[in-house]
């Protein structure tokens, strides 16, 4: 069978579209996560540093980082002003981010919150009207694997559920959901190969979770 890619394509503003492998959250090991990356077999990685803690470059690494900005739903506007790649730590008001004209290209942490769920629903902080959207502007939701390692028992279980009825109305709502590391140091990046396993548990389509990242 024909290999499937486990690369992806983000927008990133004015600066086109790049590819990326995965996605870190670097606190100054960016050499240690880069080597471990090219360990697991990635070329090209999207590090996402806090709003106004950018770099402006990097030095060479063991494979090619782009740089994105994360921010919270009140520094949304000054980060897209920014231009480039701009991931949002979802909250509560994820929807009056994406009623404005420009988005950020990522959400993360969707369903995330420390709430229970509900008896009938679960708190997984998506919609179908904020899924419309999102699609509009071309976001994708990110489900961070660094949070699910984090989280033991009932609570992994909890938030795979919530994953799992997030990839459902994102598929109806034709918003593309990701499957990323998202991690912070070398020991918490995962291979494709178990990323893509994840995204099948969570319900993707083959070919989604094969594309996933």
């Amino acid at each position: 069978m024909r290999d499937v890619p486990s690369r992806t394509f983000l927008n990133a503003g004015v600066r086109g579209c790049v590819m990326v492998d995965d996605i870190i959250l670097p606190q100054g090991n960016e050499k240690e996560l880069a080597e471990m990356a090219a360990r697991l077999g990635m070329r090209s990685l999207l590090a996402l540093y806090p709003i106004g803690r950018v770099p402006t470059s990097l030095p060479k690494l063991a494979c090619d980082v782009v740089v994105g900005t994360l921010c919270d739903a009140n520094r949304a506007e000054a980060a897209l002003q920014n231009g480039g790649i701009v991931a949002l730590i979802s909250s509560e008001v994820d929807k009056n981010v994406f009623e404005r004209r420009s988005a950020p290209s990522l959400l993360l942490g969707v369903g995330e919150t420390t709430k229970g769920d509900r008896m009938h629903q679960r708190e997984g902080g998506l919609n179908q009207p904020l899924a419309r959207s999102l699609a509009k502007h071309g976001t994708i939701v990110v489900l961070a694997l660094s949070s699910l390692l984090q989280r033991d028992g009932e609570q992994r279980a909890q938030l795979l559920g919530r994953w799992m009825q997030n990839a459902a109305i994102c598929r109806k709502a034709n918003v593309r959901t990701l499957i990323a590391s998202c991690a912070s140091t070398p020991y918490g990046l995962r291979a494709a190969a178990e990323r893509k396993s994840i995204g099948v548990i969570v319900g993707l389509h083959e070919a989604e979770a094969l594309t996933a990242f």
